[in-house]
């Protein structure tokens, strides 16, 4: 169960990623314009998040685009000896089980800061001892995470 004070930020961080990939497709990457003077409603100047293309993945056959198309995704960018990210991991567990089966796809792109969290051994024994069962996938060159335009 996520605490009190650890819920208002899960809920509003899925909110926001959900949001994000409602459209997602992997055929654009254009960012809304944050001056926009289109009569768009918002939902439709979202960004559409660019394609998750990862050649290994931790405890999950290689998703591909045609496997994530079409569907609600919450990414989360997180390396596993970052204490603020082992802080998220109870909360993205919960909204995977919550909402997994609801259609939401959790994705964990694991984007290493340092060199020994490159080690995909370290990874997955790290997913192994968290108990994340969602879809861990390795970004060691940090591709997915530059396509998502992260700073």
């Amino acid at each position: 169960m996520i605490s009190r004070p650890n819920r208002g930020a899960a809920a509003a961080l899925a909110a926001a990623l959900i949001l994000s990939t409602l459209l997602a497709d992997g055929t654009s990457n254009a960012r809304p314009s944050t001056q926009s003077k289109s009569k768009k409603p918002a939902a439709e100047r979202l960004l559409v998040a660019p394609e998750i293309k990862l050649a290994r993945w931790i405890n999950t056959k290689p998703l591909t685009a045609a496997d994530l198309k079409g569907t609600p995704r919450l990414v989360e960018f997180w390396t596993f000896d970052c204490v603020n990210c082992r802080n998220t991991t109870p909360a993205m567990r919960e909204l995977h089980a919550r909402f997994g089966k609801r259609g939401l796809r959790v994705l964990g792109i694991h984007t290493p800061e340092f060199a020994h969290e490159r080690d995909s051994a370290a990874v997955a024994a790290a997913v192994k001892r968290e108990g994340i069962r969602y879809p861990v996938g390795l970004d060691n060159d940090h591709a997915v995470f530059d396509g998502f335009k992260n700073r």
